[in-house]
Formats: C-alpha cells, sequence, structure tokens
C-alpha cells in the first residue's frame, strides 16, 4: 500500500504522476487545500515529481512562470474532472479530453535505443523542453492510465474528508494510505464504544 506523503504542500502518493498532480488539490480535515498556488509551490512538486515524469529529457523544467502556473493549473482541472468521472462511472467530458489530448502534443517523443552496460534499453527521447515536456509527460500518464487495465483499479479514498485519488493494489484496500485507513478503523472502534454505553 502506498503512503501519502505531503511534501511541497501536496500529498505524493506515488501511483502515477498524474494522480499525483490530480491530489495537488486535497481535504485534510474536511477543507480544501491547494497545493500549486505559488510558483514555488509548482518548482518544489515538480522537483519531487521530476525524477518520474517520462519527459524524454533529463533536464528539468527550468525557470517557471506565472504562464506556466495557469497552464499546469488547468491541466489539473480538466485531469482531475476526467479521472473522477471515470471513478464515478460516468462519461468524461470532450472538452476535459481535449484538454488533456493538446497537452500530450506539446511534447512529440519517439523511442531510441541506449547502451545500458553493454545492453541495448529502450529509452523515451524529444526535442521539447521546459513546461511543454512537463505537461506532455503528465498528460501522457494520464492517458496510458485511462487507456489500460489500470483504469478498473482508479479509486477515490473512502476515509471521510478525504479526496485523493489512487490505484487499489490489494483487495481489501479502500484508503489512499495507511494514515486514512487507521483514522477510518479508529472512528468505527470510537462508535462501537460510545453505542455499547
Amino acid at each position: 500500500m502506498s503512503n501519502a506523503i505531503y511534501r511541497g504542500g501536496a500529498p505524493i502518493i506515488a501511483d502515477s504522476p498524474a494522480l499525483d498532480l490530480s491530489n495537488t488539490i486535497y481535504t485534510p480535515r474536511g477543507h480544501e487545500h491547494d497545493g500549486l498556488c505559488t510558483l514555488q509551490d509548482v518548482v518544489d512538486w515538480l522537483a519531487i515529481i521530476q525524477p518520474r515524469l517520462q519527459t524524454g529529457t533529463s533536464r528539468g523544467p527550468g525557470d517557471v512562470t506565472e504562464s506556466d502556473l495557469i497552464r499546469i493549473r488547468g491541466l489539473r482541472a480538466s485531469m482531475r474532472r476526467l479521472l473522477y468521472s471515470i471513478c464515478e462511472g460516468d462519461s468524461p467530458s470532450e472538452a476535459d479530453v481535449a484538454t488533456v489530448n493538446a497537452a500530450a502534443c506539446l511534447s512529440p517523443q519517439w523511442f531510441q535505443l541506449k547502451l545500458k552496460d553493454g545492453r541495448p534499453a529502450r529509452y523515451r527521447a524529444s526535442d521539447s523542453q521546459g513546461i511543454d515536456a512537463v505537461l506532455a509527460a503528465l498528460a501522457s500518464d494520464a492517458i496510458d492510465l485511462v487507456g489500460s487495465e489500470r483504469v478498473e483499479d482508479l479509486r477515490t479514498c473512502q476515509a471521510h474528508n478525504c479526496s485523493l485519488l489512487f490505484l487499489k493494489d490489494h483487495p481489501r484496500r479502500e484508503w489512499c494510505s495507511p494514515k486514512c485507513g487507521a483514522r477510518v478503523r479508529a472512528a468505527r472502534a470510537y462508535s462501537r464504544r460510545k453505542t455499547a454505553i
């Protein structure tokens, strides 16, 4: 089971970069928080997520601008609506699908071979840099998730006041993290004790 680790103000579950982007809006104790409010929030979040992104480039996003903040938040909004609609069994909106597709087109990518320890290995290459490569990688991850069998494991946390998305990796898993599971079990135990009195 993954652990939701709060870094840079946003939870990182590490099931998928696309889910981690969606989870930058979260609701601890029932109050909605945005983990990508400022440019520094984006820089901090990207520093954590960058090693897991398949951007096709080893360079980071570079300087992040206000325009980049608006773009990443726009992709996040469409991605969240798309993923939550899938969790609820609804059809995603065409506008959200178009936004994710447009972001995926920002960075043309291809596979090449690279020798690693004397053996050929496949890696993703791209001629794009900066935030375009990041947005394309996040959108591609969402497309890979939604278009694969893993989409059947997409869930929302069942803990009270938690809105995080995760991939169910165990038949009995209902929560994004052990912390949420412990809160639910503690609340159930308290309720049983209270009704027994």
